[in-house]
């Protein structure tokens, strides 16, 4: 999980969003991660409210990919993750 938010964490390019945006609320993205961690379904659950920023969220788990596989023990074929970002300037 570690990994996960510090993948997509180096992706999250928060210039991309409008500069008179200073904070905005919750923004929620779900997607899915297949045995061999490649990125799949990516889905905006909440809206901050303002396009740029859904945009950069929505592009930052797209670039992340592919995640670290999933473990060998796992028994689905995928798993689906929730992601919130938090956006303060």
């Amino acid at each position: 999980a570690d990994l996960i938010r510090q993948r997509v964490g180096e992706k999250w390019r928060t210039q991309d969003v409008e500069a008179a945006l200073q904070n905005a609320p919750l923004v929620i993205v779900t997607f899915r991660i297949l045995k061999n961690g490649e990125v799949r379904d990516i889905k905006l659950e909440k809206s901050g409210g303002n396009y740029s920023l859904n945009q950069s969220t929505l592009r930052a788990i797209q670039e992340a990919s592919p995640l670290p596989p999933l473990p060998d023990g796992f028994r689905r074929d995928s798993a689906t993750v929730e992601f919130h970002f938090q956006f303060k300037r």
